[in-house]
Formats: structure tokens, sequence, C-alpha cells
């Protein structure tokens, strides 16, 4: 479905801090997902940009990509 591929968008600020807290207090040889476990759809956030933008330009798609993602998101702990 156009536009209903999603992700987990976060701030430059939060990874830096997450990876530095990673870097201090993690273990090593241990795996960790820095995510802010809020799921943002394309569509939804093209619309936002549009909207705040004052654009009135219609969204176009382009094809599906082998990497689109569409399902679950990580579980943030």
């Amino acid at each position: 479905m156009k536009g209903r591929q999603h992700a987990d968008f976060i701030y430059v600020e939060d990874i830096v801090r997450g990876l530095l807290l990673c870097a201090a207090e993690g273990a090593p040889g241990e795996v960790y997902n820095l995510a802010s476990g809020v799921e943002t759809s394309i569509l939804d956030l093209s619309l936002l940009i549009n909207r705040l933008a004052g654009n009135s330009v219609p969204i176009q798609f382009g094809p599906e990509r082998g990497w689109d993602h569409s399902g679950e998101g990580l579980e943030v702990r």
C-alpha cells in the first residue's frame, strides 16, 4: 500500500545519547537497538510536512522497494 511503509524516526541527539550510554554502561558483545518507540508512516510524515510548509502539491508515490517496511517495529524497553 503506497505510503504505508513506516519507520521509527529518532532525533540525532537521542541517538548520540544512546550510543554514549551503550559505550559507558553496555556489556561487551551485547546488541542494542536504539529507537524512539514511535512508528510513523511515510504518508503521515509527508502529509505533516506538506501541512506545515503550506504545500498543496499532491504527494507522488514511487515504486515500492525491497527493503520498505510495513510490519511491526522494534520493541522498546
